[in-house]
């Protein structure tokens, strides 16, 4: 029988929200089921009239729907994080499952934002010898942007760097990175680039418009100032230089949670263990990196000789995907193919051109010249945004290529993310950077 499943989030035309309610949609339309999106706004945010769209909320009851996701987090930043949770018992007649705001007798996916921000100041760190880390904090009544301040603090302390509390701005709307900069800039007169030599956002969302303010100020990132946000969403492609980030599993926590609910709907006293997804460190330019690996001396000693090393990096950055099987076929065409099927689906060209690059260099043993939409030698010359599906293949050549690669590819996330394989309570699925780990008493 067809399911009315219901998500509940306060929007989805900006950051990780895109996605989240996209893959939602891609499996309700897999699986036969009506999706209903309610995008309500944050709740009793005064900002531009939000406030108003919390009635929305209201029509996600038991009457209309079989089922709910809620991402608690995002509905906050204006009310406390107790008063989200309370929020939530207008749901406790339906089967929901939640996304970093653990509601007891609920399934909760949430991810370890502590242990990405580590890995990201501990790789600026330790990497690019940075000093002086500024940071922009994100709201303050949000548990995600907690976390993430903390892991700043704690990073600087292992590290042996002395905290300076003129480096961090206070807490903001995540729209408001470019707010927050100028209390740095305008109201501090820290000079970027002098003062601070690495600038830390919240999100990547708030980079985007602190990034805006600095290229207008003729920063050269990374020439002048190392930059770096949170979430790997759209906006860290936007800049004139693409920008490290920490990716937010954001289609991970989709089907995990798609399939969790399933299981609730047909199964109302099943199991309400957490999930807690690993968030990694994507290593862009704006660090001062040329590459994901830190440069070709780092790539050579981990993939000359050793494909199975290259295998492993493959199917850590192209989760999925048949990677192990093209790998092992040596036909370069499978990988052409592989990596059209990523880039139709929003993937990164910055990656793809990556990948060809050392497979070529370390793999094949032979410059193969892999015909991309974007040859790797352009995409590194203008690496400013994700390719769409009409700028990648035309519609006879995905319809010819496509499907066996994404058959195969829906097939491996089914088995990874159904529930019959997910994780015990609380417990950090494999995958993290090293030295990631989740604080003691930590929740997202």
């Amino acid at each position: 029988m067809h399911k009315r499943i219901g998500f509940v989030l306060a929007s989805i035309h900006t950051g990780s929200s895109k996605g989240f309610w996209s893959d939602l949609a891609v499996l309700s339309k897999e699986h036969g089921d009506a999706l209903f999106v309610f995008p309500g706004g944050r709740l009793e945010c005064q900002d531009e009239f939000e406030f108003l769209r919390n009635e929305i909320y209201d029509l996600a009851n038991a009457k209309n729907l079989d089922g709910l996701v809620s991402w608690g987090s995002s509905l906050g930043g204006s009310i406390s994080i107790s008063q989200v949770e309370k929020f939530h018992d207008r749901f406790q007649d339906l089967p929901f499952v939640t996304y970093s705001l653990k509601r007891p007798g609920h399934p909760n996916i949430g991810f370890d934002a502590y242990g990405g921000m580590q890995a990201l100041v501990t790789h600026m760190i330790l990497h690019h010898g940075a000093k002086r880390l500024a940071f922009l904090r994100g709201p303050g009544n949000h548990e995600g942007a907690r976390l993430r301040y903390k892991a700043y603090v704690d990073a600087l302390s292992q590290c042996h760097i002395p905290f300076d509390a003129n480096l961090v701005s206070d807490p903001v709307a995540w729209e408001d990175g470019a707010k927050a900069l100028s209390q740095l800039v305008d109201e501090r007169h820290l000079k970027p680039g002098k003062d601070f030599d690495t600038l830390l956002c919240s999100s990547d969302m708030m980079m985007f418009s602190a990034g805006k303010v600095l290229e207008g100020m003729g920063i050269s990132i990374p020439g002048d100032l190392r930059l770096a946000g949170f979430n790997d969403s759209e906006e860290s492609l936007l800049l004139e230089c693409p920008c490290t980030t920490v990716r937010m599993p954001v289609e991970e926590m989709a089907s995990l949670s798609y399939y969790q609910l399933l299981d609730l709907i047909d199964n109302p006293r099943g199991s309400d263990n957490d999930t807690l997804l690993p968030a990694p460190l994507v290593i862009r330019r704006s660090c001062g990196c040329p590459d994901s690996l830190g440069g070709e001396e780092i790539a050579r000693a981990k993939f000359s000789g050793n494909r199975e090393a290259f295998v492993s990096w493959l199917e850590e950055r192209f989760p999925g995907y048949p990677v192990r099987e093209v790998v092992a076929s040596g036909d370069p065409r499978m990988l052409e193919r592989t990596l059209r099927a990523y880039l139709q689906h929003g993937g990164d060209t910055l990656l793809a051109d990556e990948a060809i690059g050392w497979y070529e260099r370390y793999i094949s043993g032979s410059e193969q010249g892999i015909a991309l939409p974007v040859a790797p030698s352009e995409g590194f010359r203008r690496p400013g945004k994700r390719l769409r599906h009409a700028d990648a293949v035309t519609e006879d050549q995905l319809a010819e290529e496509r499907a066996p690669l994404l058959a195969q590819h829906r097939l491996h996330r089914v088995h990874l993310h159904h529930p019959s394989s997910r994780c015990g309570h609380h417990r950090l699925l494999p995958g993290a950077a090293p030295g990631c780990r989740e604080p003691s008493g930590g929740r997202v």
